[in-house]
């Protein structure tokens, strides 16, 4: 298992488990979640976040013992640890994104009593579409932009890892394979590490002459 905390950051929306949403309006089978959960146990990932209104209840419960559950509620956030009787904790989840940041003002303040989840991070899909609808021809061309980058999908991601106040990113995928593609990319920060401090340390690296 890759020892990265970035991981410990991100959390799987289950909204597409069992029903069709989003702009891509993709249903996510029951085989296809074991999967994700699957690569999410490789690297770390250990928080759902789920909701009493979503499909997937009965598989959460049958398949994701392991995983800490985020339910979200009306007033609440439920917060259940595996194995532990469900409690209450404050939780902020908003949609946050390059795109919408109407609460990034807000997060200093909020960090302070709250946790503070994101969403929404992909703009409900909108990213990942080569047909853009009329009524995001506004902001087409940066999505445009954004798809001829190291990919809309990671640009997306790495944008709000980056702020120091967000402690869960909710991410929601289509498939093993796309949590996969940033897992990978991910992974590769650790290719960087250096332990050797003659290297690290300028000190102690030869006076230059």
């Amino acid at each position: 298992m890759p020892n990265f905390s970035i991981f410990k950051r991100l959390a799987i929306g289950t909204a597409n488990w069992g029903k069709p949403y989003g702009l891509s309006n993709v249903q996510v089978p029951e085989s296809e979640c074991l999967k994700i959960l699957d690569e999410c146990q490789r690297v770390g990932i250990d928080t759902l976040h789920s909701s009493k209104e979503y499909a997937c209840n009965e598989f959460l419960v049958e398949h994701a013992k392991r995983f800490r559950i985020v339910w979200k509620e009306d007033i609440f956030t439920i917060y259940q640890e595996p194995g532990m009787i469900a409690s209450y904790l404050p939780i902020i989840c908003v949609p946050y994104s390059v795109f919408d940041r109407r609460f990034e003002p807000y997060f200093p303040e909020w960090h302070t009593k709250n946790l503070i989840y994101v969403r929404s991070i992909f703009l409900q899909g909108a990213v990942f579409l080569k047909d853009i609808p009329d009524y995001l021809r506004p902001i087409a061309p940066i999505i445009r932009r954004l798809q001829m980058t190291i990919g809309s999908g990671l640009f997306c991601l790495l944008f709000v890892l980056m702020n120091p106040y967000v402690n869960k990113v909710i991410l929601g995928v289509d498939s093993a394979e796309q949590l996969r593609q940033y897992t990978v990319w991910l992974e590769k920060f650790d290719q960087y590490v250096c332990d050797d401090i003659n290297i690290l340390d300028p000190r102690r690296w030869p006076k230059q002459t």
